[in-house]
């Protein structure tokens, strides 16, 4: 079973499976968080980002995962759901058309056939084909994705 432990300021939630453990931190009032490439990312209160480090109760060591949980709809007090516009968004991008001609009927790109530019533009584009794996050893995978200043 799934272990979650949230720290007295209700920043940082901490994840145990048996298998890993990693950490989730709130966003929080005002602040920017920002991809590699000095793009904003859209984050509200409510969402999430998901972090592993390469020693999982060390957050001085190299990140080695993370992502962006967005918050898709608020439960209001009569029960009825308040769509907010990152469901719209995610909709969008989850019926998207690929950007990138796939083989294995749209499962898989063979690595000689598809540069990492061309994976990264995918990236952004979570439809109900796609999986994306870098080799460990990757460089594209070796920077943080996204930084909050």
């Amino acid at each position: 079973p799934t272990k979650f432990e949230v720290e007295p300021s209700g920043k940082w939630v901490h994840i145990q499976e048996p298998s890993f453990r990693a950490w989730m931190y709130a966003v929080q009032p005002g602040e920017v968080w920002r991809r590699p490439d000095g793009r904003t990312l859209p984050t509200r209160v409510g969402d999430y980002i998901r972090i592993n480090w390469k020693d999982e109760m060390d957050p001085t060591t190299p990140v080695i995962f993370m992502y962006h949980l967005r918050k898709v709809v608020d439960i209001k007090e009569d029960g009825s759901l308040e769509y907010l516009p990152s469901f719209d968004e995610l909709r969008a991008l989850a019926t998207a058309p690929d950007r990138v001609q796939a083989s294995c009927l749209g499962y898989c790109y063979p690595a000689s056939s598809v540069s990492v530019e061309q994976l990264w533009s995918q990236w952004e584009l979570p439809n109900d084909r796609q999986v994306i794996r870098f080799a460990v050893d990757d460089p594209a995978r070796a920077k943080a994705p996204m930084s909050r200043k």
